[in-house]
C-alpha cells in the first residue's frame, strides 16, 4: 500500500510536469533516466515534506535515528519503507551504511514488534475496490500510447497482484 502511493505520485509529476510525456520502459537495471529521478523527487517531496520528517524527529535523534522513529515516520506519511530510508538517506538524516541496514530488515515483524499496524507493508487484499477505476485508466493510457506496456503491467500488478 505505502510503495502504491508513492508509484501515484511518481506518476503525478509525469502527468503535470513532463512538458510531453511519453511512454517509458523499466530497465532491467534499475538505473533511472532524468526525468524518473525527478518524478521520484518529485514523489518523495510531496509524500514525505522535510519539514514534516524533521518535526517528527526528536530532537536527540537528529544525528542518529532509532529504528522505532523510523517506523514510525512509516506510518505518519503511510509510505514504504523503502521510500522512508532513500528520503532519510537524501536529506542526509542517515548515510548509505545505515540506509543499507536498514532495508536487509524484515518490514512488517519489525513494525509489528513495535506495535505498529502492518498494513501500509501489506499486499491490499480486501481493499482493492478502494482504487475505483485505476486499473481502467491506467488501461486508457496504455491504449493510447501514453505509457508503454511495461508500465501499464507495472501499475495493473500493483493492485491485481497486491504488492506494496
Amino acid at each position: 500500500m505505502g510503495r502504491l502511493r508513492f508509484t501515484i505520485a511518481h506518476e503525478l509529476y509525469h502527468l503535470y510536469y513532463d512538458d510531453n510525456p511519453e511512454p517509458h520502459m523499466c530497465t532491467l537495471d534499475g538505473k533511472k533516466d532524468a526525468r524518473e529521478q525527478s518524478a521520484d523527487m518529485f514523489a518523495s517531496a510531496l509524500l514525505m515534506p522535510r519539514e514534516g520528517i524533521l518535526a517528527n524527529i526528536p530532537e536527540q535523534e537528529l544525528r542518529d535515528i532509532t529504528l522505532g522513529t523510523i517506523m514510525r515516520l512509516e506510518q505518519i506519511f503511510m509510505v514504504s519503507h523503502q521510500a522512508m530510508c532513500i528520503r532519510l538517506k537524501r536529506l542526509r538524516l542517515i548515510n548509505e551504511t545505515r540506509l543499507q541496514e536498514l532495508l536487509q530488515i524484515s518490514v512488517a515483524k519489525t513494525a509489528h514488534e513495535f506495535g505498529y499496524s502492518t498494513s501500509i507493508y501489506d499486499d491490499g487484499d480486501g481493499r482493492k475496490d478502494a482504487y475505483g477505476d485505476f486499473v481502467a485508466k491506467a488501461k486508457r493510457l496504455f491504449d493510447e500510447e501514453k505509457i508503454s506496456e511495461g508500465h501499464y503491467l507495472e501499475l495493473v500488478s500493483l493492485i491485481k497482484d497486491g504488492k506494496s
